[in-house]
C-alpha cells in the first residue's frame, strides 16, 4: 500500500512541474510545451527519454512538423516500442493541429 501512496505522490509532482500525465504501457508522456515530449517511467516516474521537434510554417506546405530528435536516457528501455509510441502521440498532435507532414531524419544510433 506504501508503494502505491509513494508512486501516486511522485507522480503528482511530475503533473505538477509538467503538466498532465498519459500512459502508454509501463511509461507515461507529457507534454510541457509545443516542442518537447517527455517520457517517465511508472515505477519512480523518472525521466527516461524525450522527443524533440519543431512546428514549422511555410507559405507553400502550411505547417508541419519536424522531428528534431528522439533519446532514450536509460538503454535498458530500447526495442520496447517506445519510439512507436512515441511517434504516434506526435502523429495525433500534428493531426489534431491540421498537419499534413512530418519530415524525420534519422540517426545513425536510432537504426
Amino acid at each position: 500500500m506504501m508503494n502505491f501512496i509513494k508512486r501516486f505522490r511522485k507522480r503528482r509532482q511530475v503533473e505538477k512541474k509538467y503538466g498532465k500525465l498519459r500512459d502508454i504501457g509501463n511509461f507515461s508522456i507529457t507534454i510541457p510545451d509545443r516542442e518537447k515530449i517527455l517520457l517517465f517511467d511508472n515505477e519512480e516516474y523518472e525521466e527516461k527519454g524525450q522527443l524533440l521537434y519543431y512546428v514549422i510554417k511555410k507559405e507553400k506546405e502550411g505547417r508541419y512538423i519536424q522531428l528534431v530528435e528522439f533519446i532514450l536516457y536509460d538503454p535498458t528501455i530500447r526495442n520496447h516500442g517506445i519510439g512507436k509510441k512515441l511517434m504516434a502521440e506526435l502523429i495525433e498532435y500534428a493531426k489534431e493541429n491540421n498537419m499534413k507532414k512530418i519530415d524525420v531524419y534519422p540517426s545513425p544510433i536510432g537504426e
